[in-house]
């Protein structure tokens, strides 16, 4: 099923998120013991840690398919980061 960033769907689907993220925040800030205490997004040695963790996944995840391009094709660093943007639009393209 494809649908648009700015249909019905994909903004409803987002509300929903927002409704229940606001929800889940609101039960647990009540709760006698949360499943996710709120004083954690209060230390800052949690916050720089997830963050960096965040940052690490995702160069991980974007190095996964640059390394195998230019290692394993041969290409050169430069020609496979300029190969990688039309070898995704073509993977979707085969999907649909």
């Amino acid at each position: 099923m494809r649908w648009e960033w700015g249909s019905p769907l994909g903004l409803g689907i987002f509300a929903a998120a927002a409704v229940l993220l606001v929800s889940f925040v609101a039960v647990e800030a009540r709760a006698a013991e949360p499943v996710l205490p709120l004083w954690i997004f209060r230390r800052r040695v949690l916050n720089a840690s997830s963050s960096g963790a965040f940052v690490v996944g995702v160069l991980l995840l974007g190095l996964t398919s640059y390394v195998p391009l230019s290692a394993v094709i041969a290409l050169a660093l430069l020609l496979s980061g300029l190969v990688m943007p039309g070898d995704a639009g073509r993977e979707t393209a085969e999907a649909t």
